[in-house]
């Protein structure tokens, strides 16, 4: 079957949504994790187009979220290095996040407040990537020479 960009859009705006619902992040914490404003995330969602400029970022947050050992692989092959025990801290505050959610459900309980940690950890995450690429100027063939200052423009 072939995906065109109308199935990439629907797959992405589906993406958003479930991250948001599983950890219970506002339209704005998601926001802040792509430098967005509330109603962009809501206009994706919704299956309308980011703006080229988020592409990125979006993508690189929803797979840290989603498949954050697929991730940290992608981006060792593409040559960005990134410290392990960082890494590690990361995703064991998804997989903290995740066991904290389906153990409130089991009992009975409301979800607990994860969103501004999983905010707090994914954007921390960002800022070490960025910094690899601005530290690796070999990447110029395969990426953008811009990608690096318009990552750390987005996190600031």
């Amino acid at each position: 079957m072939l995906c065109g960009k109308a199935c990439m859009e629907l797959v992405l705006s589906k993406e958003i949504a479930d991250i948001r619902a599983r950890y219970g992040l506002s339209l704005a914490q998601f926001g802040t994790l792509v430098g967005a404003p509330a109603t962009s995330v809501k206009r994706w969602e919704a299956g309308v187009d980011p703006r080229e400029q988020f592409f990125f970022q979006l993508y690189l947050v929803v797979g840290l979220i989603k498949d954050p050992d697929e991730v940290f692989y992608d981006l060792g092959r593409q040559g960005i290095s990134l410290n392990k025990a960082q890494w590690d801290v990361f995703a064991n505050l998804v997989k903290g996040a995740d066991h904290s959610i389906d153990l409130a459900a089991e009992i009975g309980l409301d979800s607990p407040e994860v969103g501004q940690a999983l905010v707090t950890g994914v954007r921390g995450l960002l800022t070490l990537i960025a910094g690899s690429f601005a530290a690796k100027n070999a990447l110029g063939d395969k990426f953008s020479a811009s990608l690096a200052t318009r990552i750390a423009t987005l996190l600031k």
